[in-house]
């Protein structure tokens, strides 16, 4: 199933994700974000029980929440994107940061890459995960809007055009790969003018290529709580991107950043 025309695919390549309205329906959003409400353990009737900036759910497995990930129209994008049979489904997901109305400074609002694989140090997580040019273990990031996301709900930054920038700073490292951390302090924070900002209806997805820079926002000067999913899309039957004929559009996008193949 074909989703995604020629200029939104070459929109991706060029800037790094797309925003996918109506991935899943509205009504399965809404029994996500009932699913969430009840594992943050937070009264979702008392606002005086929302104190905390962000509470996360480490995964879960629930059935709205894996209808909502496996959608003809989301796993049609997917293979437009990643290619047909190279990206796993998912059966469980997580983690989900779900955003309170606080004006205080959550802590985790830098602007990062997120890593895919364990790194060859003793450094505890996160800080041992690292990224490489073949994007290890991860073929795609996900951001899942469970409930409407305005300019106010902190909604996640993007850094358009930044899975370029990255893909030039790991490549030196080859297989062995780097730190997301390192990662992203080699490209640094993105021009004003090059941050978009996942807004949108609840029901929504943007697929990111897995090196594009990302950050949280803040303060939440909205109403309610912002819900949301971060899944990583796996590899299937390969350890990360192949760059064989035919080239999907994620790997074209690091072939295009860098003027040459990854594998040679």
């Amino acid at each position: 199933m074909t989703v995604l025309d020629d200029a939104t695919i070459e929109r991706f390549v060029r800037d790094g994700y797309v925003h996918l309205p109506e991935a899943f329906d509205r009504d399965v959003a809404a029994a996500c974000v009932d699913e969430l409400w009840t594992l943050t353990g937070v009264d979702r009737d008392d606002r005086s029980a929302w104190r905390q900036p962000v509470v996360r759910v480490a995964g879960s497995v629930a059935p709205a929440l894996v209808e909502a990930i496996n959608t003809a129209r989301l796993t049609g994008a997917l293979d437009d994107l990643v290619g047909a049979g190279r990206w796993a489904r998912r059966t469980g997901y997580g983690t989900f940061p779900i955003r309170f109305p606080s004006a205080t400074d959550p802590g985790d609002a830098g602007w990062h890459v997120d890593g895919s694989f364990v790194g060859p140090t003793d450094d505890p997580p996160p800080w041992n995960s690292w990224v490489n040019v073949w994007s290890r273990g991860r073929a795609m990031l996900l951001l899942m809007l469970y409930s409407d996301v305005g300019p106010d709900d902190a909604p996640t930054r993007i850094g358009v055009g930044t899975h370029a920038a990255v893909a030039r700073a790991i490549a030196p490292f080859g297989v062995r790969g780097t730190s997301f951390a390192d990662a992203a302090a080699a490209v640094g924070e993105p021009a004003a003018d090059r941050v978009a900002t996942a807004t949108g209806r609840a029901g929504d997805v943007y697929l990111c290529h897995p090196f594009l820079l990302h950050a949280a926002s803040w303060p939440h000067r909205g109403q309610a709580p912002r819900f949301m999913g971060q899944p990583c899309m796996l590899h299937a039957g390969h350890d990360g991107y192949r760059y064989d004929p035919p080239t999907s559009p994620c790997e074209r996008a690091v072939v295009e950043a860098l003027g040459a193949d990854p594998a040679g």
